[in-house]
């Protein structure tokens, strides 16, 4: 009996946890989008301290719903999971979704050593990373791109941030997947550029530029909702679709079945949903203590920049 070659990529978190995702023929062209998207390098030679498998399994007009909570646990409870999913999906919108949607499990993964998914831009200066978060439209995108040399851009909208054992605090650079929607130009980033992270920059839109210290109660709301706004995917039944691209009017959104977009069906249990919230407050606490964080008011025209490096 032939025995089925299952190909494999890998993302090497910086805390020396392995996720590996794997498939055969089938999914390989899943596998190479994931690779070209996150910039991945081939598969170490050495084998990481800790292992999270991910086994995609295709399966033609496989219509089940799905329920990624119950991937989250399972894959941090057992440390391997199998998908099955119809990867064979030609709207390139679905298929941009459902590359997202089992990305997301790599926040799984960083939740289980102190981090997670944050909805934030990483910039680096001198080799200091820093966050800019904010929810939607408040101006990561925008601030990013006014980033000045020897200022580094790696992402605009959402950070994989992970602690490793000595309680360091690294950050991944994660794609912005609404480029891939609706004919977006799409883009790759480099994932295995990790950085050391220094601070945390919460945006305000202002008439000027300036900083403003927070308390500890202010810190912690504003990291559980950069928490919350990149990984809800985790915690919620339905993503409302129409609500991806905010820049829209409703006229223009596509009108389709919830499923048929995210693939989640079932509702979470409530305790499991309260469980993986928990989780986010705690990883917070620990960030919220250790991370330099400060509320920076922007303006359109200003040098927010300068208030950054004289910060780090």
């Amino acid at each position: 009996m032939t025995q089925t070659t299952l190909h494999k990529i890998s993302f090497q978190l910086k805390n020396d946890v392995e996720v590996l995702f794997q498939g055969d023929d089938r999914v390989l062209h899943v596998l190479n989008d994931y690779k070209d998207i996150f910039s991945l390098n081939k598969l170490p030679a050495i084998s990481p301290a800790d292992r999270f498998t991910i086994t995609l399994i295709d399966q033609s007009n496989y219509d089940k719903d799905y329920n990624l909570t119950d991937y989250h646990f399972r894959l941090m409870r057992h440390k391997a999971i199998e998908i099955i999913y119809d990867f064979s999906n030609q709207n390139s919108d679905d298929y941009a979704c459902m590359l997202m949607m089992f990305s997301m499990l790599l926040g799984t993964v960083a939740q289980y050593s102190g981090g997670g998914l944050m909805h934030a831009a990483l910039g680096e200066l001198n080799g200091k990373g820093f966050l800019m978060a904010a929810p939607g439209g408040t101006g990561k995108s925008t601030a990013s791109s006014r980033l000045l040399a020897p200022f580094i851009s790696h992402c605009d909208d959402t950070t994989l941030v992970v602690k490793d054992k000595e309680g360091k605090f690294w950050a991944h650079p994660f794609p912005t997947w609404s480029r891939f929607y609706w004919g977006g130009s799409g883009g790759n980033w480099n994932f295995d550029h990790v950085v050391p992270l220094n601070s945390i920059f919460y945006l305000s839109q202002s008439e000027t530029d300036s900083l403003t210290t927070l308390n500890t109660a202010e810190k912690v709301a504003c990291c559980v909702a950069a928490f919350e706004q990149a990984s809800r995917m985790l915690a919620r039944k339905v993503i409302n679709k129409d609500k991806i691209n905010s820049k829209k009017s409703e006229s223009d959104k596509p009108k389709r079945n919830p499923k048929d977009w995210f693939a989640i069906g079932n509702d979470p249990d409530q305790e499991a949903c309260r469980e993986i919230r928990k989780q986010w407050f705690e990883n917070t606490l620990i960030m919220s203590r250790q991370l330099q964080a400060d509320k920076l008011n922007l303006s359109l025209t200003g040098n927010f920049w300068e208030l950054i490096e004289k910060s780090l």
